[in-house]
């Protein structure tokens, strides 16, 4: 259908995108919107929108079928979002310039990056995966008594807590960490001192 519309598709549309969304429309593409919330702000300024999780990239392939009957999608972004994955994976369906989806699904592990950074001979903190508060108790004890925990996926300071002493790590704190996240395990690291 040559007369398809060129459009760009935004994921997330929150106050931090606003901006972008605006810019999408001045400059005449048509706005296609991944949001969780339908009333997100950049919903009106949404040619079409997507009702999914940014996160979640069955449903928005599911979308697209209906997507490319209608428009020419020219580029898929997010911009202050941490859903790199699902844009790469969903450029890399529609044979577009971005991100290797491998390499944002190591970025979007915590644990993941920890790993090939070290390989990489890069310094990383100390480290632990688990989804044991016992193990996680004795890996800090391991390391000093004093650490964090954190989810593998998430971001935004969700589900992180310091600890120090170790005894701060409670079921309720490392609850917390593991609801944050997606992979049911949990990341303990040392804690990082500014070197003067």
């Amino acid at each position: 259908m040559k007369n398809k519309k060129q459009a760009i598709w935004l994921f997330s549309g929150g106050p931090m995108q606003e901006h972008i969304a605006k810019k999408i429309v001045e400059l005449n593409y048509k706005l296609i919107l991944t949001d969780i919330n339908k009333e997100c702000v950049c919903a009106k300024y949404a040619d079409e929108f997507i009702h999914a999780d940014t996160f979640n990239f069955s449903a928005n392939l599911d979308a697209l079928e209906n997507l490319e009957k209608n428009y020419n999608i020219k580029a898929v972004i997010t911009v202050a979002a941490d859903c790199h994955e699902t844009v790469a994976l969903m450029s890399r369906h529609l044979s577009l310039p971005g991100i290797d989806p491998k390499i944002s699904h190591i970025c979007r592990h915590k644990n993941l990056t920890r790993e090939v950074l070290s390989a990489a001979g890069v310094p990383q903190p100390k480290f632990c995966l688990t989804k044991n508060i016992n193990e996680a108790k004795s890996f800090l004890k391991s390391i000093g008594n004093q650490g964090v925990v954190k989810s593998t996926d998430n971001s935004g300071s969700r589900g992180f807590t310091k600890i120090n002493p170790h005894e701060e790590l409670t079921e309720s704190v490392f609850k917390k960490a593991l609801e944050s996240g997606t992979t049911g395990a949990v990341l303990i690291e040392e804690t990082l001192f500014p070197i003067k």
